[in-house]
C-alpha cells in the first residue's frame, strides 16, 4: 500500500547511517518491525508481571514444552507420548 509520509530528514539520515539502508521503504519497513517487536516484548513482560502477581512462580510456564509438543502432534495427527 502506498502511503505518503512526512519523515524527519535528520532522523532519516541518522537511521540510514546506522543501518546502511539507503532505500526509504526498506528503512520504514524495518522500523515498523522493530516497533512491533518492542511493543510485543512489553506486552509479554506485562503479562508475565500480572501472572506473577496472581501467584505464579518464576519457574511456572504458561505454555510448557510438553504442551507445545502435544499441540503440535495433535495438529499433525501424530501420537505424542510424554517422557516421564
Amino acid at each position: 500500500m502506498r502511503t505518503p509520509l512526512a519523515l524527519d530528514d535528520d532522523l532519516l539520515a541518522k537511521a540510514q547511517a546506522l543501518t546502511g539502508m539507503t532505500e526509504k521503504t526498506q528503512l520504514v519497513r524495518e522500523a515498523l518491525r522493530a516497533l512491533i517487536q518492542r511493543e510485543s516484548a512489553k506486552r509479554l513482560s506485562l503479562l508475565w508481571a500480572s501472572n506473577r502477581s496472581a501467584g505464579m512462580s518464576r519457574g511456572a510456564n504458561l505454555w510448557t514444552r510438553e504442551t507445545r509438543l502435544l499441540a503440535a502432534s495433535s495438529r499433525l495427527d501424530m501420537a505424542y507420548l510424554p517422557a516421564h
